[in-house]
């Protein structure tokens, strides 16, 4: 009987360890683009999320536009059905962020790649929200 114990308190452990690494990712942040928010060298925790769990203020790790296999770490700024900012509308068109969008900027925008330079971001490019520094 001990022996039946253990091994369900086995598989459940490995149950959970499995369930928590698809949905949590630990992800590190590289330059100053975010700063003063988050340093290069900062490594946060990360909820796999698609574009609906998705809130403007939120920070978010995504796709890089412009090198497919990189992650970038900026903040979402607007969602689908959210007015586009006055300082993205030249760049990104239209007043409202169409489905399947989103606008992102970094909190350092001196050195920041963002929408300011790729426009609207694909929601398939979203990696997950960050739920904080480590």
């Amino acid at each position: 009987m001990p022996y039946l114990i253990a091994a369900a308190i086995g598989c459940l452990s490995v149950t959970a360890v499995l369930l928590i690494r698809t949905r949590l990712v630990i992800v590190t942040v590289h330059g100053p683009s975010m700063e003063p928010a988050l340093a290069d060298g900062d490594r946060l925790l990360v909820r796999r999320a698609g574009l609906d769990r998705v809130r403007g203020g939120d920070i978010v790790v995504l796709a890089s536009p412009q090198r497919g296999s990189t992650w970038f770490v900026k903040r979402a700024v607007a969602v689908p059905g959210d007015p586009v900012p006055e300082a993205l509308r030249e760049i990104a068109g239209g007043e409202t962020v169409p489905p399947g969008r989103f606008l992102i900027l970094g909190d350092n925008p001196a050195v920041s790649a963002d929408s300011r330079r790729f426009g609207y971001q694909r929601a398939d490019g979203l990696l997950g929200v960050m739920v904080r520094r480590m």
